[in-house]
């Protein structure tokens, strides 16, 4: 819709979507991220809308090793992959997302 396209100057970083995290931070998805996603994970083009699903609602979260969160949700048979951080209790932002058919091997912060 209509929301989806719009688009909010944030520290002059074009934010695409925004999105509340498991923990309840405001997490963004910023056009210079998403770009970077579609370069390395083209095969994420048309899956924003999973992404930004996957930190809200994800199905399990692992916890990273330099301070970052993995979301991981089941989409079309694969693992959905989402790396974000949380910068403050307000607030954080998508650092990558990828598709891989094995889970991630860490600790489980989550599970649904």
């Amino acid at each position: 819709g209509a929301w989806g396209t719009q688009r909010v100057c944030v520290w002059r970083v074009a934010v695409v979507r925004t999105v509340v995290s498991h923990n309840g931070v405001t997490i963004r998805l910023t056009n210079e991220r998403w770009e970077h996603i579609l370069d390395r994970h083209p095969a994420l083009h048309a899956m924003q809308d999973e992404i930004i699903q996957t930190v809200a609602d994800p199905d399990t979260i692992y916890e990273g090793e330099h301070g970052e969160i993995f979301a991981a949700r089941i989409e079309h048979d694969l693992y959905l992959i989402v790396a974000y951080r949380e910068t403050s209790t307000e607030d954080g932002f998508i650092i990558t997302s990828y598709l891989t058919n094995e889970p991630i091997d860490r600790r489980v912060l989550w599970k649904r």
